[in-house]
């Protein structure tokens, strides 16, 4: 039977992350978990891209789910220098034949 990859923050499936930010918010990260329910190591990659606004998404983290364990990807999200309005971006991780994608939306808000 092959591995299964499953996508969890704080016990709950991620199917997208949506941040609200003020405009000239410092960098944040969060921490997603990969988990592996099946047995074997499983191999990954992940990548992030943005549509339009440079690179204020990145995603570290690469290598192997181990057997029925988790493996932490670091995503971090720098709205430093953007204008207020909506950001799209997506993470991709590719375990296999798997592949996940988590759409990410970013919305900067003007300071006050």
């Amino acid at each position: 039977m092959g591995s299964s990859l499953r996508f969890l923050v704080e016990s709950k499936t991620l199917p997208s992350i949506n941040l609200p930010v003020l405009q000239g918010s410092a960098a944040t990260t969060q921490t997603l978990i990969l988990s592996n329910r099946g047995q074997g190591a499983q191999a990954f990659t992940a990548s992030a891209v943005t549509s339009f606004g440079g690179n204020w998404l990145t995603v570290t983290g690469s290598g192997s789910v181990p057997s029925f364990g988790t493996t932490p990807l670091s995503v971090s999200i720098n709205p430093s220098g953007l204008a207020p309005g909506t950001y799209a971006g997506n993470i991709t991780i590719t375990a296999g034949q798997t592949t996940l994608n988590v759409p990410v939306i970013l919305t900067v808000s003007g300071a006050r």
